[in-house]
């Protein structure tokens, strides 16, 4: 084709032409006193299956003459694709099948996964998923990335608040108990892992980090003003149990709505108020108790690193006066 001067675009033009006519914007118009008619030019039906009709049609050239089609290709008669679709640069067929109703996504795609087929693929062949199931993935991969960075940023303006590296993980401890919480209320609500259930843990962090903050600054706070640590945090449970429990209930009362499904598209909700619900309840029976247990297990580590740090020193500065 090259050393002919036939580009890849004139070869389909003239193959198109031919046995179905010119695109409709390039074709000629009859005009009418009312409208104009398109005039399509092709080869004649019965031609059309005449192989060396087909063999002999003209191709330009960029170097002047035409060219036959059979000098720049092969004509024969073959079953071929209607159209080619491509993923990633690499053929591909697309098989869509819809979800039955009380099935959820995950439960199909375990299913076709195990199918035979899609276990053992016929050579050159592999199965990717598509359409919904990739839009779930990525959505996966982007809250994830996005609680990555929201716990960085957490424990980042801890530090600043507490002026220590280490209670800060304590507070921190909390998070995977509203993350269990969370997925026992989505399994006893019967709801799927959603775009709001995902929205539910986002807000639960928040919302768990403020119970354990009140907890563990009312804590230092008396160890600053000379209480011991186990007097510090059982005053602390006794006096911060109560505004938390309210906090949480009340949290938990605004999801009420929210986790039945009320309103205009309420079902779309649910998954994310049964999360912040079961997160929330779960987080608070277990930190009044968690929270205190990993304080003194962090505070010892504290005390055993700082025994290895060097201590700054308090010998008093003595003036010398200059030799005469």
């Amino acid at each position: 084709m090259a050393r002919l001067g036939v580009t890849s675009a004139s070869l389909a033009a003239a193959i198109r032409i031919a046995t179905s006519g010119d695109a409709e914007q390039n074709l000629p118009k009859f005009d009418l006193a009312d409208r104009q008619i398109p005039i399509r030019t092709t080869i004649r039906p019965d031609r059309r299956q005449d192989l060396d009709a087909i063999r002999s049609l003209p191709v330009q050239s960029n170097l002047g003459a035409p060219v036959r089609l059979d000098a720049v290709s092969d004509v024969q008669f073959s079953l071929g694709e209607a159209t080619i679709e491509r993923r990633d640069r690499e053929r591909a067929v697309t098989v869509g099948a819809n979800v039955v109703p009380g099935v959820e996504l995950s439960t199909a795609q375990g299913e076709v996964f195990n199918l035979p087929e899609a276990n053992e693929p016929p050579p050159g062949a592999r199965l990717a998923v598509g359409g919904q199931t990739e839009d779930f993935a990525e959505m996966t991969e982007a809250f994830g990335t996005a609680m990555l960075w929201g716990v960085i940023l957490i424990y980042g303006v801890l530090v600043l608040l507490f002026k220590d590296f280490f209670q800060p993980i304590t507070i921190m401890t909390a998070l995977p108990l509203s993350i269990g919480g969370a997925f026992l209320g989505l399994i006893i609500a019967n709801q799927p892992l959603s775009l709001f259930a995902f929205i539910g843990l986002l807000m639960l962090m928040g919302l768990v980090t403020k119970n354990s903050i009140l907890l563990v600054d009312f804590a230092v706070e008396r160890m600053h003003m000379g209480a011991t640590r186990n007097a510090a945090l059982m005053e602390a449970g006794m006096k911060r149990a109560r505004p938390i429990i309210m906090t949480t209930f009340a949290m938990s009362a605004g999801m009420i709505p929210a986790a039945a499904g009320w309103g205009v598209d309420g079902t779309l909700r649910q998954g994310m108020g049964a999360a912040v619900i079961g997160g929330l309840m779960l987080s608070t029976l277990l930190s009044l108790v968690f929270v205190p247990a990993m304080f003194v297990l962090i505070d010892r580590l504290e005390r055993w690193v700082q025994g290895f740090l060097p201590k700054p020193s308090t010998g008093e500065a003595h003036a010398h006066t200059p030799a005469e």
